[in-house]
């Protein structure tokens, strides 16, 4: 295979052919780098020279800077501010896995898919499964415009990433960041949760092989009366958008005439 050209910059020197940005960690390894931060300062922010201390890096180094972007790619970090006065702690998401919370598994293939190249690379792939070294060399080096030199180790630690949060063919995972904060109408305390058994299902909660059959009800209080949520549980950031559309979709059979909005002068919004 030819060499690609490189440009060349103001100084006349070749540019660098940049790969699209991936963790230079797997998964398993930013997990614990992750635990080390946790057991040195729990869930305080703290000054970037002592998470770089706890985890055995210089700061400003090559290697301190790549496991740093690592763990925030996959969301297991949250960084503010800027430069060497940035602070670090463990997110949310990282202290559940770290403790094994009921929803690891979740959350772990959550952050495995974090990273956009990583979503890129399952969603083209991921339905029938990672194709082999050279599909998969083929598609960086002509699709993602990537390094021949760095191939090699994307691949390696991709597949180590996605074997550890055990991400089968066919599963397709929320690309929400893990750890983020979203605004919510109603918090769990205000609704009822049941769990449905599995084999509850209906025919058309298809759930991808190797992804748990189960479904939760949630019965969200309303002003006179209430509304019950049956949905596949884990359903996903795809499936959830879905569902608001198919919401939207039918607010005119839902809300009825829009006279009768009339009947109700004192509900939100409404003028004085």
């Amino acid at each position: 295979m030819s060499a690609q050209k490189q440009g060349t910059g103001d100084a006349g020197k070749p540019k660098k052919h940049r790969s699209p940005n991936f963790p230079a960690l797997n998964l398993e390894k930013a997990v614990g780098k992750a635990k080390e931060l946790y057991e040195k300062e729990k869930q305080f922010a703290v000054p970037l020279a002592a998470a770089m201390k706890d985890w055995g890096l210089a700061i400003g180094g090559s290697v301190g800077d790549q496991c740093l972007a690592a763990l925030k790619a996959y969301g297991l970090i949250v960084v503010t501010g800027t430069g060497d006065g940035r602070m670090v702690k463990v997110s949310d998401a990282a202290f559940r896995i770290i403790m094994e919370s009921d929803d690891r598994d979740v959350l772990l293939k959550q952050a495995a898919l974090a990273p956009a190249l990583h979503r890129d690379v399952w969603g083209k792939y991921g339905g029938r499964g990672l194709p082999s070294d050279e599909a998969l060399k083929h598609f960086l080096l002509f699709e993602k415009r990537f390094n021949p030199a760095s191939v090699k180790d994307f691949i390696s630690q991709f597949r180590a990433t996605i074997s550890f949060a055990r991400i089968e063919a066919g599963v397709t995972i929320g690309s929400e960041t893990p750890g983020g904060t979203a605004c919510k109408p109603l918090e769990l305390n205000d609704m009822v949760v049941r769990s449905v058994s599995e084999g509850t299902l209906y025919p058309w909660q298809q759930v991808p092989q190797g992804q748990a059959q189960s479904a939760r009800e949630f019965v969200l209080p309303l002003i006179g009366g209430s509304a019950v949520l049956r949905v596949p549980h884990p359903m996903g950031r795809a499936n959830f958008d879905l569902l608001k559309r198919v919401l939207d979709a039918i607010e005119a059979a839902l809300v009825g005439p829009a006279e009768d909005s009339g009947k109700n002068p004192g509900k939100s919004g409404d003028p004085g």
